[in-house]
């Protein structure tokens, strides 16, 4: 289902994946989490995860079993700026 923010800014992926860790922004998700709820490939979730770790927009951590865990770096002012938007555009 399409919602506000994608109405307003459109279907991509990375507004998918980027609408998924704004909207419950204390949780933390698992790859496989992120590529069941946003339908996105394996490859081009990865590589959008990457570039978004290296860009400092989401951290991630390990688990005690080893996996990997993702989340918006609410510290990083662009991620900042993504939820003020996202906040205003869903009032």
């Amino acid at each position: 289902m399409e919602t506000l923010f994608r109405k307003t800014l459109g279907n991509s992926p990375q507004l998918r994946v980027l609408e998924l860790f704004i909207e419950a922004r204390e949780l933390y998700y698992s790859f496989e989490d992120i590529k069941e709820e946003t339908n996105i490939s394996p490859i081009n979730l990865s590589k959008l995860l990457q570039y978004w770790k290296k860009a400092e927009i989401i951290i991630s951590i390990k688990t005690v079993d080893n996996m990997v865990l993702y989340n918006l770096n609410l510290k990083n002012p662009i991620a900042k700026r993504m939820v003020e938007a996202f906040d205003e555009i869903i009032k």
